[in-house]
């Protein structure tokens, strides 16, 4: 379990790096840096419950923020859009790639707080 949990904080850690050239990258390092953060501590057992809540409720908080761009992108039908450069006339694609990666975080949040409550249980 280290070794994915490592893993997943590497992912999380490139993915703050390759930010910087976005219009907004000191948001975007913040999330991916705490997300990396909190999968780097539980490889080593550790596991904050308070920062996995707080880590979650900015990207349910994010992600709401971006919903309407999401519901725009699934009009259109067709998710290859994804895979497409950004442009002005589609703002809904990068709207989505970015709800995406914020799902992918609460992901990791949900997994890491049901792992340090279960901890923190067998603890007690």
């Amino acid at each position: 379990m280290r070794y994915l949990n490592l893993l997943v904080a590497a992912v999380f850690a490139w993915s703050a790096i390759i930010q910087f050239n976005d219009p907004d990258p000191w948001l975007w390092i913040a999330v991916y840096a705490a997300a990396a953060v909190i999968a780097g501590m539980a490889a080593f057992g550790r596991y904050s419950v308070p920062a996995v809540a707080a880590l979650s409720v900015v990207c349910i908080g994010w992600m709401a923020t971006l919903a309407g761009g999401v519901v725009d992108f699934l009009a259109q039908g067709d998710p290859g859009l994804l895979l497409t450069g950004m442009s002005a006339e589609r703002p809904y694609v990068e709207l989505t790639r970015e709800f995406g990666g914020l799902a992918l975080i609460l992901l990791s949040c949900a997994v890491y707080g049901w792992l340090g409550r279960r901890q923190a249980a067998a603890a007690a």
